[in-house]
């Protein structure tokens, strides 16, 4: 499934393609192009405006927990990846924004560093 988070301003169709096909940046042909545009939205100065996106690279919620790397799309995603994290009893079946999160950031070992360190951006932004 393909979730336009913003589609007032990306008008969008339907590629010419038998099979779904996902295309990653750089990458030619039909198919679903992911991850090249997005929306630079900041509170303060009031910008909403479309841009092309390299992601994750340009993702504002991004950590680096002893290598390991963690993005949300958003707010809200940071604070649901805390809420996963958080739970003492973890569905073995993740929600797709969810699936994302490297299976080291979920050991009981680094679990409390990153549940910290996302508590800290949150309260921060």
């Amino acid at each position: 499934m393909v979730e336009e988070l913003f589609p007032e301003q990306f008008s969008w169709e339907q590629p010419a393609c038998d099979k779904p096909k996902f295309l990653q940046p750089g990458e030619t042909g039909e198919g679903y192009r992911l991850n090249e545009r997005g929306m630079v939205w900041c509170k303060a100065c009031k910008t909403f405006e479309a841009a092309t996106i390299s992601w994750p690279e340009d993702a504002f919620w991004k950590l680096n927990v002893k290598g390991h790397e963690l993005v949300a799309r958003n707010r809200e995603h940071a604070e649901q990846i805390l809420g996963f994290l958080q739970e003492t009893q973890r569905a073995p079946n993740r929600k797709p924004a969810l699936r994302g999160i490297p299976t080291a950031l979920l050991t009981r070992r680094l679990q409390q560093e990153v549940s910290s360190r996302l508590e800290r951006a949150l309260a921060t932004a």
